[in-house]
């Protein structure tokens, strides 16, 4: 009986640290509220889904261009942008309707989108 009892105390004392750095192990995967983290692991969601609302054009934009730099500006920020990724793709972003009206966070929000969206496949 003593020899039962013991080697329950001895593989409690051995099994209780390893679990214990398994339970652990979890916590990169959950932020500090406790919620999982984005599929991406360096993904800023919301930055990531005002690109994707900007990609499929959902969101409002001004009616005229913010100013002629902006235009000039944008215009050849989105063709970089643009570069590397296939033709289906190019085809839904409308220069013409978006240079020059977009905001510096919405062109990030889009160059981080089309990064992070098409990074795997094309290597953008």
């Amino acid at each position: 009986m003593k020899n039962k009892f013991l080697f329950l105390i001895l593989s409690l004392g051995i099994l209780l640290p390893v679990i214990k750095s398994v339970a652990q192990s979890d916590k990169g995967r959950v932020d500090d509220l406790g919620f999982r983290k984005y599929r991406f692991s360096d993904t800023n969601v919301a930055v990531y889904k005002l690109g994707e609302k900007i990609y499929y054009n959902k969101v409002k934009l001004p009616a005229k261009p913010i100013s002629e730099d902006k235009v000039k500006i944008q215009n050849i920020s989105l063709k970089a942008m643009t570069r590397g990724i296939p033709e289906s793709v190019k085809k839904r972003i409308d220069k013409a309707k978006l240079a020059g009206r977009l905001d510096d966070e919405q062109i990030n929000a889009l160059k981080y989108y089309l990064s992070k969206r098409f990074k795997d496949k094309y290597g953008h």
